[in-house]
């Protein structure tokens, strides 16, 4: 009998988890699209794709098992090999390119229902005009973060430039499979007790019975998402940005903040659990790399009502700096055997780099998607500083110096769309009245909108009704005969009589 042998790497942690998550589920995954503007050379664009996947290892990867072995091995391939599809649509219209985009995003994920596959990296580049372009990168989770998006569009703008003078992008990164190594040895070290004992004081009994407003309950149904984004008010992202600037905070911290606080809210639960994403390339030697280094990491607040808002500031900020020492030993855990969740409730922050500029074509991150955790609901916040793309699904070159993109993301089989609606709306009334108002307490704090204050004040007590006249049951009768005098009013055996002849006979 022969044995088959395989030459493969270990997986990292968070990646064995996603292993199992993403069997048949094609949730798991991220995705981007670029636009690009200028003189764009197609067959230039590609060759540089290409370069860069042979200076990394995990774009070249594939997943291989043998028989009676659940966890596979990454195993690394020496050709560069990506799926490349270009579309021209100059001539469609606006609503037509949106549709297709959409389309191509979904294609793409339905390839990574089946990891054993030998091609992971998705690219579609579409011709929008002779100066536009859009580019989709897809790859799966297990492969590649948010972070691993923002990195891809940097090199990418960078290779183009080397590709158009003739040169080879020939930058060395570190490899995957390293850091891989490094994981698994650190959580086998000795300071991984201290580690593990720090995250199990993270955990609370109550987290598996967390539940939301107008949540539905949920038997064993596969992870499928939607999302629904808010639509800030301006007046009241320019009141973020100042109370940032004012208080020396970040808007990371603000909005966690709010989101902590109107969870408490909802559910009543004095200690609030919210898995936080971190992409855990502090060290500057993982600056570059591609690849699964993101996690969620527990960021439990005990919440009082006599609290205010800037003491919540300052306790979310102390706690997300307390785990983030200790956030390299973390690999998140089913809080129930039956169920994959690990955080009921989610929250992911990412600043999306500027506009890159080379060879006279500009690469700009429009489009951001990364699910590497299941969740009930998770905030999912975007912020950019740029000058040359709007936050609008359209894609122009108006002036926008500062954008906020709030996208609430949610598992469709717990909420439907409208309660994710109201959900949203009380997220932005907290938000104002907490900036408005950041030393009242918090139990005190705005969450209803105006519109829903007024209906339950005002319209559900409209309770006031006409004053009708009292009549008796002969004058009912004497109206009722004039109305209808030929209907028959009563029957007794064989003998009928109209209103009419009955209210003769009363007379």
């Amino acid at each position: 009998m022969q044995t088959q042998a395989i030459t493969g790497f270990q997986l990292a942690p968070q990646q064995k988890r996603l292993w199992q998550l993403q069997q048949n589920n094609s949730t798991f995954c991220t995705q981007c699209s670029i636009f690009i503007t200028g003189s764009l050379q197609p067959e230039i664009l590609q060759k540089a794709i290409e370069q860069i996947v042979a200076r990394h290892d995990i774009l070249r990867t594939s997943f291989s098992t043998l028989p009676g072995i659940k966890t596979p091995v990454m195993v690394v391939k020496n050709r560069s090999s990506f799926a490349w599809e270009y579309l021209d649509l100059s001539n469609a219209s606006s609503e037509e390119i949106q549709v297709k985009i959409k389309e191509l995003f979904w294609e793409s994920r339905q390839i990574y229902q089946n990891l054993i596959t030998d091609t992971f990296l998705c690219l579609y580049l579409i011709k929008l005009s002779q100066q536009e372009h859009i580019l989709i990168i897809s790859l799966p989770a297990i492969c590649a973060d948010a972070r691993t998006i923002k990195n891809l569009v940097n090199q990418i703008a960078e290779a183009y430039e080397q590709c158009c003078q003739g040169k080879t992008f020939d930058r060395e990164y570190i490899q995957y499979a390293q850091f891989s190594e490094w994981q698994n040895q650190l959580i086998a070290e000795e300071d991984a007790y201290l580690a593990q004992k720090y995250w199990q004081q993270q955990k609370i009994n109550s987290l598996s019975s967390l539940q939301l407003p107008n949540e539905r309950k949920v038997n064993n149904k596969p992870f499928l998402i939607d999302s629904y984004q808010l639509i800030w008010d301006q007046e009241l992202v320019e009141k973020i940005y100042s109370f940032q600037d004012k208080y020396d905070t970040k808007l990371e911290i603000i909005l966690l903040s709010c989101w902590q606080i109107l969870i408490w809210r909802l559910t009543r639960k004095s200690e609030i659990v919210i898995g936080t994403a971190s992409d855990r390339r502090d060290c500057e030697e993982l600056h570059d790399i591609l690849g699964l280094l993101a996690t969620w990491l527990p960021i439990k607040i005990k919440l009082t009502p006599n609290l205010c808002f800037t003491e919540v500031l300052e306790l979310v900020a102390k706690t997300l700096e307390t785990a983030s020492e200790w956030q390299d030993y973390f690999v998140p855990e089913a809080i129930e055997e039956d169920n994959i969740l690990a955080f009921p409730v989610g929250f992911e922050w990412e600043q999306l780099p500027e506009k890159y500029s080379n060879a006279g074509v500009c690469f700009t991150l429009d489009k951001l998607y990364s699910c590497i955790e299941p969740f009930k609901i998770k905030l999912s916040c975007l912020h950019r500083v740029s000058n040359g793309i709007t936050c609008n699904d359209t894609p122009t070159n108006s002036l926008s110096d500062r954008c906020l993109i709030a996208e609430f993301y949610y598992d469709i089989n717990y909420f439907s769309s409208e309660a994710i609606q109201r959900l949203t709306a009380q997220f932005q009334t907290l938000v104002n009245s907490a900036l408005t108002l950041p030393q009242t307490s918090i139990s005190r704090l705005e969450i209803l909108p105006q519109r829903d204050r007024k209906q339950l004040l005002f319209d559900f007590n409209q309770t006031r009704a006409e004053n009708i006249p009292v009549k008796c049951i002969h004058e009912i009768f004497s109206e009722q005969a004039a109305k209808t005098p030929q209907q028959i009013a009563v029957v007794c055996e064989n003998e009928q009589l109209t209103y009419a002849h009955l209210n003769s006979k009363a007379n």
